[in-house]
This record gives structure tokens, C-alpha cells and sequence, in this order.
């Protein structure tokens, strides 16, 4: 082991920035005693209060893990005076929880598995800034180092150790860094610190990809991401002068699939579990080296167009087809039957993700953060989220460690197309096979849902639909339009009466109806609900997906110019309602009706005449009119979500204030 060249190279991956952004958040926090938690917003210090307040757990993991100064490290090289802002906040942590007891409240916030580990790491580069500027922080370097000592005994730990999952990565990448970096400790102290670290990366990347060369935590960010690492320790093992790298090159050459195909044609992975939406155009993401990668992160700017349409990862639980590797005008589906951890994943089985020409058209929620009393964070890892099936109106927990009830079933090679069947057996009671027969240019998808059980349920089939897609339901289906164009049609076959139900931006204990694209962010979306009640029973789902790419065709300038559609296909109408409860039309009928950027009344019945009705979107109130509900309307709204608050006046009875679903202009 050459220690001093291993060092030399951790040393050199220190990030060193000179960014006005990072300042000014430095200078926040100087003037103003600010914190920006990224997606969280912004929060005081308070001396260190903030360390002990009750905030959501994403919020505390970055606090304790001091990832929200990580940048204003890598700031320092260029702002050498801002180093005792940055300290004084380490010493706050450091007098308060460093020698912090187990049973202490506090604790498992401080002491979260991941966030010591990346504190350790935070920790480092910070030492190693100020011994690298003078005697004068030689007692601060000390403080630092003891408190540096007393986190590797927490990480070297077996008991704290958190074994084969990416926050055990992190705990062994840091205990790795330590063992380099801590020329104060004996040698063959460090030594015997680096064989246990590196033991432990070396197990968990063995062990943390299936046999198709996919990552077990379901999600392509996390495969990315454990990947990068990969491809970092690699470096690292060349650097230290071991020659156990080879394993490495394996297990990124086996990964490259995967990664390319659950891009989305816009640059953006494909939504699944934990997995948020951000561009991979940066070239930190091509770990492979791959112009394949590089084309599909790029949304085909540059790279070589990849030239498989399909991956089928039978063992992994995944199924992806595409009809070409157009920019932005393609069509791509995703079928998943993968539960191969219990981390990162979702209540996702056998969802069916539908994306074209642009926009989503079959969806799901994605996720909104980890704090698990917060309802959307449940909606988010609920069935609700996903086009599956929940058995009598409870869904499935996110996981329960029955890795084998969810499997890939077989693939086939039809007439110009594929049929891929799966199977979930986690419900208790219930069996659920689905097979989904596609043709190759993706203009039909039919998803076929097999329910077996000896006695009666009700099940819920649930298409949720991408939110810039507006939905009218229909007899036996519903149908999906993009600036009052009809972009496609799902209509629903089944032996048993079938209730067909919208839902679209529900708040409360239990939401309904929403979009996600990244943490702590809420879009409001269609959620279409298709309830029915059997034993055994068969329903079957047949999309027709227009094959006209929007924008491009002549007979799209109708669309554009937000003309009304004939009536008998006008977009579907937002019912008026109470929160918490509905009122049905004999007492309440007057509905707001969208039809292109035009909002407007509907008022079926003089009961409610006169009204003041206050417009919303989602930053808060925008407008305000009053008068005659049939004469009111807002014209030319810019497209976005929107509900109204209705306060009706003048009625002869006291009618209560009502307020409509999100609806999206």
C-alpha cells in the first residue's frame, strides 16, 4: 500500500471554486445568519439552535452531515477570510455533539449513518485547507483532528457500521479518506483502517448489482451515482497500488445498458422510485467513456445515436422500448417488475410508464422527500403514486423484504411488436399478473390485468396521467389532450360494472393526484381511478396513442391558436366542491370550465346567481372578480395550474364558500 500516493490523490479531488453564488451564501449567512438547505429553503443558525429544532429529517441530514457548507469549503482558496466563519460553526457542532451520549434524543440526528460519514469527509478537506495555511490554526487543526479520531472509532464500528447499502458506501469511502489522510495516526493503524474500509467498498460493490450489471436500489439516479463511485475508487485503488481494479471495469462495462436506456429522449431518467428529475448533460455523469451515454444524456446533441430500441432485464425486472432515438418528438414506455432491495424502492410493481413527444402520458408521482409523517412523502411511495392495482382501497407498503414475489414473467416477439408479462404476489390473498402487448412504433399499448383470489375485493386500477395532459373521462375509458388537442385515448374492458374516477391536486391526510419533480416539490396531475369488485377477474387497458407529433403538423395550428374544440369533445370540467367534502348538483352546479386559455362558468340553475370568486395558481391569489357567475371569465391565461375559491351571494339560502380541484390552462 503506498499510502503518501493515495493521499496525494484524495488530496487532488478536492473541489477548489470560485463561484459569486456560493459567496453571496456565505455572505447570507455573515449578514443575515442564513442557511440554504437547497430544496428545503432557507433557515437561521441561532447560534446553533438550529441543530436541535424540529425540522423535516432531509433538512437535519444536511445540517449534521454539513453538506450545506460543503461549497462554501471548496470556496476558500479564493476567500481565504471567510475561513472563521466557516469554523465557528464547526466548533458550535463539535462543543455540542461530539462526545453527544447514545441515549440522548438528539443522537440518531447527529449520529445518522450517512450524514457522520459525510461529515467526515467535510472535515478533512477542511483540515486540510487550514493546515495548508500557517501555524496560526495549528489549536483549531487539533480540535479538528480529535474530532476527526473519535468519528473513524464510530465508522470503523461494526455496530455502527451500516453494511451492504450506499449509506455503508459512504461510511467505508470516508473511513478510506481517513486512513490516507490522518498522517498523525501510526502507519500501521492507518493500514489496518484502509484493509477494513477497503474490504467493506469492495463487498458491497460486488454484491450491490445484479447480474445484468443494474444496481438493487431502483432507482437509475442511484445506479449513476454508486457508479460514479465506482469509477472513483477505481482511481483510487490505482493510486494506493493495488491491482484488485479489474472488478471495477466489469461492473461499469455491465452497467452502461442500463443507465442508457432509462434516459428519457429529453436528457432526464426515467422517474422511478427516488429518482428526481435533473439534466445528466454534465460530463462528471459519463462514467463509461460511452457515446452512447453521451447521445442519450444530451438529448442527441452529440454522442453516437445508441442503435437498440429495446432492453429486456428479465433477472433485474425491467423492460424499456422506444420507437426511435429521436430528440425530443420519440416515444418511450417503461415496464417494471423490480424488487431487488428494500432500499430507495417504492410501491412500484408493474407500473407502466408511457412518455411521448415531449410530455409524460402515463406518469407517476416520483418522490417528495423522506420525512414519513408528511403525507405526500407517503402518497409519493404509495400504489396511488403508480399505474398498478390496490387491493381494497389500502395500498401495498413500500417494502416488506419479499424480494421473490415480484418478478419478470417472459418476453415475446409479436407481429411487429412485444408482449412482456410480470407478476406481483406481495398482496395477502391476491395474485396480480400483467402483460403488456405493445407494437413497436408504441401507437398501441394494451395492458392486460389478471386478478386471482377466492374471495371478493374491491380493486383499483390507477393510470396517472403527466400533468401537462388535460383528461375527459368517457363511458368506458377517458381520453388525454395537449392544448385542447386529443393526443390519445385508453378505453377499459371488464366483465364486472367498472366506476371511473378523477382525482387532481387533493391535499389533506390523504392526496391524490400529483407530480413530483423533484423533493418538496408538487405539481397537480390527473390521477384516474378505475374501481371494481370480483374474485377472480380480467381487466383490460387499450391505449391509442395518436401518432401526429404535436407542433409539426399542419393540422395542429387550431391547437396553437386556442380555438374551441366542438363541443362534443370540449375538455373535461373541474367539479366544484367543499374541502373535505362534496355537494352534489341538485344544491351546487355552477362549474369552472377550461377550454383553451379560457376560463369560464357553467350555471345550470339560478340557485347561485351572483358570486365573488378569487383565482389562484401556485405561488397564491392572482385575481379577484365579482358579479354574474355566467358572465365571468379570465381570458388568455398563461398556461399552469390554477383552482378558484367560489363565495356565492344574494342566494336564498345560505349556500358555504366552495373551492374547485387543480386544474392545469
Amino acid at each position: 500500500m503506498n499510502l503518501l500516493n493515495a493521499e496525494t490523490y484524495i488530496i487532488k479531488q478536492f473541489p477548489c471554486k470560485n463561484d459569486k453564488s456560493i459567496l453571496q451564501k456565505i455572505l447570507n449567512f455573515k449578514k443575515y445568519d442564513i442557511i440554504d438547505v437547497k430544496a428545503w429553503g432557507e433557515v437561521r443558525f441561532d447560534f446553533g439552535n438550529i441543530w436541535s429544532e424540529d425540522l423535516q429529517p432531509s433538512v437535519h441530514r444536511r445540517l449534521h452531515s454539513w453538506l450545506f457548507f460543503s461549497e462554501w469549503v471548496s470556496q476558500l482558496p479564493n476567500s481565504p477570510e471567510h475561513l472563521d466563519i466557516i469554523y465557528d460553526v464547526v466548533e458550535n457542532w463539535i462543543n455540542r455533539f461530539l462526545y453527544l451520549s447514545e441515549t440522548d434524543p438528539l443522537f440518531r440526528r447527529a449520529y445518522h449513518d450517512e450524514a457522520t460519514a459525510q461529515r467526515m469527509l467535510v472535515a478533512i478537506r477542511l483540515h486540510h485547507y487550514m493546515a495548508s495555511v500557517g501555524d496560526r490554526y495549528q489549536d483549531r487543526c487539533a480540535k479538528l483532528q480529535h474530532m476527526m479520531d473519535y468519528t473513524a472509532v464510530k465508522l470503523e464500528s461494526e455496530t455502527f457500521f451500516s453494511g451492504l447499502n450506499n449509506h455503508g458506501m459512504f461510511q467505508s469511502m470516508a473511513l478510506r479518506n481517513f486512513a490516507v489522510y490522518a498522517v498523525w495516526r501510526g502507519s500501521d493503524r492507518r493500514r489496518a483502517i484502509l484493509e477494513t474500509a477497503v474490504a467493506r467498498i469492495s463487498e458491497y460493490f460486488r454484491n450491490s448489482f445484479t447480474s445484468e450489471g443494474v444496481h438493487i436500489e431502483h432507482s437509475p439516479t442511484y445506479h449513476l451515482m454508486i457508479l460514479r463511485h465506482v469509477a472513483e475508487h477505481r482511481k483510487f485503488l490505482n493510486a494506493l497500488g493495488s491491482d484488485e481494479s479489474q472488478y471495477l471495469d466489469q461492473i461499469i462495462d455491465k452497467a452502461k445498458n442500463h443507465s442508457v436506456h432509462t434516459i428519457l429522449p429529453n436528457g432526464y431518467f426515467l422517474p422511478i422510485s427516488d429518482t428526481q428529475q435533473i439534466s445528466l448533460s454534465g460530463v462528471q455523469n459519463n462514467v463509461f467513456e460511452n457515446s452512447d451515454f453521451e447521445f442519450a444524456a444530451s438529448a442527441g446533441t452529440n454522442g453516437t445515436k445508441p442503435t437498440d430500441l429495446t432492453l429486456f432485464e428479465p433477472k433485474s425486472g425491467y423492460f424499456f422500448h422506444r420507437n426511435s432515438w429521436n430528440k425530443n418528438n420519440s416515444t418511450f414506455l417503461a415496464f417494471t417488475a423490480a424488487y431487488n432491495a428494500n432500499y430507495h424502492k417504492h410501491s412500484d410493481d408493474l407500473q407502466v410508464y408511457l412518455w411521448s413527444n415531449g410530455h409524460e402520458i402515463l406518469s407517476e408521482s416520483g418522490p417528495f422527500g423522506y420525512d414519513s409523517k408528511n403525507p405526500f412523502v407517503k402518497y409519493g411511495f404509495s400504489q396511488w403514486a403508480h399505474n398498478n392495482i390496490v387491493v381494497d382501497g389500502r395500498s401495498l407498503g413500500r417494502t416488506e423484504g419479499a424480494f421473490d414475489s415480484v418478478r419478470m414473467e417472459g418476453i415475446d416477439r409479436v407481429s411487429e411488436g412485444w408482449k412482456v408479462a410480470a407478476s406481483n404476489g406481495r398482496f395477502s390473498g391476491v395474485f396480480h399478473k400483467r402483460t403488456l402487448l405493445i407494437n413497436d412504433d408504441l401507437t398501441q399499448v394494451e395492458v392486460l390485468d389478471v386478478l386471482e383470489s377466492k374471495t371478493e375485493h374491491v380493486y383499483t386500477l390507477n393510470w396517472n396521467v403527466g400533468p401537462t395532459i388535460m383528461v375527459k373521462i368517457i363511458d368506458n375509458g377517458f381520453v388525454g389532450y395537449l392544448k385542447n388537442r386529443e393526443i390519445f385515448i385508453m378505453k377499459f374492458e371488464s366483465a364486472e360494472p367498472i366506476r371511473i374516477v378523477k382525482r387532481q391536486g387533493v391535499g389533506g391526510t390523504s392526496p391524490r393526484g400529483w407530480r413530483f419533480p423533484k423533493m418538496n416539490t408538487k405539481v397537480p396531475a390527473s390521477l384516474i381511478s378505475v374501481s371494481f369488485s370480483a374474485a377472480d377477474s380480467t381487466i383490460r387497458s387499450q391505449l391509442t396513442l395518436h401518432s401526429v407529433e404535436i407542433g409539426t403538423s399542419v393540422d395542429n395550428a387550431r391547437m396553437f391558436n386556442d380555438e374551441p374544440l366542438p363541443s362534443a369533445i370540449l375538455p373535461d370540467v373541474i367539479s366544484a366542491r367543499h374541502p373535505g367534502r362534496t355537494r352534489g348538483d341538485a344544491e351546487w352546479s355552477s362549474y369552472p370550465v377550461v377550454i383553451g386559455s379560457v376560463l369560464k362558468f357553467s350555471n345550470n340553475t339560478a340557485l347561485v346567481e351572483r358570486a365573488v370568486v378569487k383565482l389562484y395558481n401556485s405561488s397564491g391569489l392572482i385575481d379577484t372578480k365579482a358579479g354574474h357567475l355566467s358572465r365571468m371569465e379570465w381570458n388568455e391565461l398563461p398556461a399552469g395550474s390554477y383552482r378558484v375559491r367560489i363565495y356565492p351571494k344574494m342566494t336564498k339560502t345560505y349556500i358555504s364558500p366552495f373551492s374547485s380541484d387543480w386544474f392545469i390552462v
